[in-house]
């Protein structure tokens, strides 16, 4: 089987509540353009007192830098329509979870950098 690094993305909105239908509705559009995307992406969701069900966190399983890279330019995008909307991104290396917050108040090609650069190092070499 192949290595691979598990990409933990969880949604965060300022403007609506986490059980919102609206904010629902768009972390399933994010979830569905993943999908389209990237392999075997699942969601974990916790259900709360009086909630619907969020979502906690989208989990994707990456295996190189190319499918790494595919993702990120579909988090960009999303974050990019709306500067409210931000994601809590984390993965494992060598059992410490690394994280890195990515808003769309900000979403600068430096920070989308940063991420492919510590993602990539964690991934096995490739041949």
């Amino acid at each position: 089987m192949d290595e691979q690094v598990e990409l933990r993305l969880e949604p965060l909105s300022g403007r609506f509540e986490m059980d919102d239908e609206r904010w629902l509705d768009q972390v399933d559009g994010l979830v569905g353009e993943l999908r389209a995307g990237a392999d075997k992406v699942t969601t974990r969701r916790t259900a709360a007192p009086g909630a619907k069900g969020a979502i906690d966190a989208i989990v994707i399983p990456v295996i190189s830098a190319g499918g790494l890279t595919a993702v990120v330019e579909l988090v960009r995008s999303w974050l990019n329509r709306d500067r409210t909307r931000s994601l809590k991104v984390s993965w494992s290396d060598s059992g410490s979870v690394e994280s890195i917050e990515l808003s769309g108040a900000d979403v600068e090609a430096a920070r989308f950098d940063d991420l492919l650069q510590a993602v990539t190092r964690t991934l096995p070499a490739e041949p």
